[in-house]
């Protein structure tokens, strides 16, 4: 029998619904994703440590829930909320559907919200935390979701990271060999680099700099990642200072490694209004001139602005190439998102270096950004 259920917002919206799996309480922050697929990448992506999932299409779980699709070991969303559960799954490579594989992973998610006014809630209002609850009344999730610590306090990157170094072949002939520090890893992105002849050996974030050179790579990958960059650029900056700053490694970030190479250039991160996540979101490539649409997960960014952004202007006028950040005219900021204006890429004009803010390995979403990963090959070649 279904559950009554409640998902209660900091501001004190209360939204009913059924659980359509677990009992209890989680809290959390709420965060919106609006793309139409992609369920399970979402749930086991490490970016979403710590935080209540809400997707904006209407009927999730047509497909089910294929093992080989997981970007992680593990759901690592702490709650999950939906308008509609399709009952069934109608895909040949379904292991378990959507409420089966959540009962086996013990998560609590709730159906029959509006999921469209939670996103607009946090359109208008900003990021904020929340609950999901079977057993709380209104006022006591209230409470509860007002007093909940904010989510860059916590140690994100720690929780997600592995424990010891992992090694995986490279697809067809070894061209050269990369340093993956796994900040919240998706398996999505070793795919794209083994597929291109890499070696990887997948270091956890806390890795010394000694160990990574006895592996004595060619490159370096900065991984996605949960959090605040802020919280755990302490940990991972003395390897980036020695390789990327004093050895000159050729590097290459995304999302939350976007983050990283912008503190260790001396730029600062901040949190966005209610972040960006889905799989349609146009991005600008300054220096070709284009747009791609791209998939996203982050609720941070790299403050940047460049001459005559405004951010009361939608969209944006976006300059004609690229340009160089704020009193930091050795990095060059490459990519823009068209909607907002906020930083999306960059890449260190004297050292080989560059990253991007969204997700080209395109799990979920497009795959016309891939060729980040051949210019990454490329760039390694230029310099080993």
């Amino acid at each position: 029998m279904e559950r009554r259920a409640l998902l209660v917002l900091a501001d004190g919206t209360v939204l009913r619904g059924r659980a359509i799996s677990g009992q209890g309480t989680v809290g959390g922050e709420v965060v919106f994703n609006t793309s139409m697929t992609g369920y399970q990448e979402m749930l086991t992506d490490p970016s979403y440590r710590g935080e209540i999932l809400t997707l904006t299409f209407p009927l999730i779980g047509c497909y089910g829930v294929d093992p080989e699709v997981s970007q992680s070991e593990e759901i690592q969303a702490k709650g999950l909320v939906i308008s509609r559960l399709y009952q069934e799954d109608s895909h040949p490579r379904a292991a378990l559907t959507l409420r089966e594989w959540l009962r086996e992973q013990g998560v609590l998610a709730i159906e029959g919200v509006d999921t469209r006014l939670v996103a607009m809630r946090l359109r208008e209002k900003g990021a904020m935390n929340g609950v999901i609850t079977t057993e709380l009344s209104e006022a006591e999730a209230i409470r509860m979701a007002q007093t909940l610590p904010d989510l860059g306090e916590f140690d994100l990157v720690g929780e997600v990271t592995p424990r010891e170094p992992q090694e995986v072949p490279p697809e067809g002939e070894e061209c050269f060999r990369v340093a993956c520090l796994h900040c919240g890893m998706k398996r999505a992105i070793a795919r794209e680099l083994a597929s291109r002849g890499l070696r990887l050996m997948i270091y956890p974030a806390g890795v010394r700099v000694e160990e990574v050179l006895e592996f004595e790579p060619h490159g370096l990958f900065i991984s996605n990642g949960p959090g605040d960059p802020a919280t755990c650029f302490p940990t991972v900056r003395p390897l980036l200072e020695e390789l990327v700053l004093r050895r000159a490694l050729p590097t290459f970030g995304i999302c939350l490694g976007n983050q990283l190479l912008g503190l260790l250039f001396g730029l600062r991160t901040y949190k966005l209004k209610f972040g960006h996540r889905g799989a349609n979101h146009p991005v600008m490539d300054l220096a070709a001139g284009r747009v791609n649409i791209s998939s996203h997960n982050h609720g941070y960014a790299v403050h940047a602005p460049y001459p005559g952004y405004d951010p009361e202007v939608r969209p944006p006028v976006l300059p004609d190439g690229p340009y160089p950040a704020p009193d930091r005219p050795e990095v060059l900021i490459t990519h823009l998102n068209v909607n907002d204006g906020s930083v999306e890429g960059l890449r260190h004009r004297e050292l080989p270096a560059f990253a991007v803010q969204y997700h080209p390995e395109g799990s979920p979403g497009p795959l016309d950004n891939t060729y980040l990963f051949d210019q990454f090959v490329e760039l390694i070649a230029e310099h080993a």
